[in-house]
């Protein structure tokens, strides 16, 4: 009987140690609700613009499990979310422990010691503007006394000073031809039907030129006179000999600005690329920290940025180190500030066409590739092409758009350009009227929507001019379906995936 005791006891022992070094050290492995920590309570009241009131009965109900799967996927977050109503969301974060917010201010204060390595690119151009005396003790402040930075200064200043003194001479000459110009209509010319003359007589020799100018001239202002020209076709012929003589100053400027090969407009760019080159992106090394901590890629590209920047290795380093111990106690929402951000950006539906290697660019896209796994999503994107991480890749088709992986995610490339997007920002103000569940010509769950009228008519200009192409869905800036535009849509769609009847 008493061995049977002690057996069951050292059974329960057993466990209870096992239990306790599972949470061990308690700090780190349990993470206290809002009762014990504290924290903060936040109430969202839910836009039902246009749904009638049998759908908006539980809506707020339905819409907790897809907001948590949003935010915080992994339920490690202890965040709460309750129904006030059918209409309102209350949202519940616990206050992070004491280590966690010590661990997150030194790692933003790390991050902040490096990000002031960085040039301040908007104060390098109001430098520019300065005095040559005033402008040349500034550089040497931010060059700190580094050779290759003083170049990349030296060299963005003499583009930008020849560049500045090109504008000024093609301003000038624009303003003497507007000003010929009004006179030539006080003449009575009709200037807009000249201007196609002007273009082809600026081409001829002196004497030819002469010849079609005195012809126009006596067509078109009239003047009494005999075979010659009239006082008023004299002034109007001298007007434009003016006007040609100008503009045969002013072109070969224009065209020294606006080279598509090497023009000064272009030397401009990349020299400000080449001054972004001494900046070290604080935004490509999140994206590498973000990264699982074991992984031989995170550690390779961050090794890459110490090589890059080797002033600075000890800086990134520490970055690294704190970031690592951060992340071992706290998360991405221990902030209320955070959860605000997420919840804000919850929900973005947009539109973006998907460029192909049928589009007789492959090298081209293939730089994009390379430049994602050198430099991550943020740094590889730009204003043609921007990388768009995928909802679900095991349901993304593998040979649908040009794809790619970094660190543990993939991402596929989506056009950037206007004619191509239907975003949330920088065009018309659109909105969903409404969006409901639905099936594919699959039978498969999907989602429908409708826009408003601005909205159909977006989305017309889109699909009309971009058949036969794939146009990715994006929610939230992830990429859930891209079906192939088949015909001109107005205004309704519909939203394939992996959906389940709740969402």
């Amino acid at each position: 009987m008493v061995k049977d005791q002690l057996w069951k006891i050292v059974v329960i022992l057993i466990i209870v140690a096992a239990c306790a070094l599972y949470v061990y050290p308690p700090h780190q492995k349990l993470k206290l609700g809002l009762d014990l920590a504290g924290g903060t309570s936040l109430v969202y009241e839910i836009d039902t613009t246009g749904l009638k009131p049998q759908e908006q009965r539980g809506l707020a109900q339905r819409m907790i499990p897809i907001l948590l799967r949003r935010i915080d996927p992994t339920h490690v977050a202890n965040i709460v979310m309750r129904p006030q109503g059918d209409t309102r969301i209350e949202i519940q974060i616990p206050l992070a422990s004491a280590e966690a917010r010590q661990r997150r201010e030194a790692y933003e204060k790390a991050l902040l010691a490096l990000e002031e390595e960085n040039i301040n690119l908007l104060r390098i151009r109001q430098v520019l503007n300065l005095e040559p005396a005033e402008r040349e003790k500034l550089f040497e402040e931010f060059s700190r006394g580094r050779a290759e930075r003083r170049a990349v200064l030296d060299e963005l200043a003499n583009i930008y000073d020849l560049r500045r003194q090109k504008q000024e001479q093609r301003d000038m000459l624009v303003a003497e031809m507007d000003t010929i110009r009004q006179q030539l209509a006080e003449a009575g010319l009709d200037v807009e039907r000249l201007q196609s003359y002007l273009m082809q007589w600026v081409k001829l020799d002196s004497d030819k030129r002469r010849e079609e100018i005195e012809t126009y001239v006596k067509a078109n202002v009239s003047d009494e006179t005999g075979n010659g020209l009239g006082e008023k076709q004299t002034q109007a012929r001298n007007l434009i000999d003016d006007y040609i003589a100008i503009y045969q100053r002013w072109e070969p400027i224009v065209n020294e600005l606006t080279d598509p090969e090497n023009g000064l407009n272009v030397q401009w760019q990349n020299a400000i690329r080449n001054l972004q080159t001494l900046n070290l992106n604080i935004d490509q090394l999140r994206d590498i920290l973000d990264m699982p901590g074991n992984s031989g890629k995170r550690r390779e590209m961050i090794d890459a940025l110490k090589a890059q920047f080797p002033d600075r290795a000890d800086k990134i380093e520490a970055v690294v180190q704190a970031y690592d111990a951060y992340s071992s106690v706290g998360g991405r929402l221990d902030n209320p500030e955070d959860l605000k951000r997420m919840i804000k950006g919850a929900g973005v539906l947009e539109f973006r066409i998907l460029p192909t290697l049928d589009d007789d660019n492959a090298e081209q896209l293939a730089a994009y590739v390379e430049a994602l796994r050198e430099k991550g999503p943020k740094e590889a994107s730009d204003n043609r092409y921007i990388w768009c991480e995928i909802e679900d890749p095991a349901s993304w088709p593998p040979n649908l758009g040009i794809t790619a992986t970094f660190g543990d995610k993939r991402y596929v490339l989506a056009s950037n350009q206007p004619d191509e997007t239907m975003l949330q920002q920088g065009q018309r103000q659109w909105r969903l009227r409404r969006a409901f569940p639905t099936t594919d010509r699959h039978g498969a769950r999907s989602i429908g929507f409708t826009f408003d009228e601005i909205g159909a008519n977006l989305f017309y200009r889109l699909t009309s001019t971009n058949l036969g192409r794939p146009l990715c869905i994006l929610l939230d800036n992830r990429a859930i379906s891209a079906p192939n535009i088949e015909s001109a849509i107005r205004s309704q769609g519909v939203i394939t995936g992996r959906f389940s009847q709740t969402e």
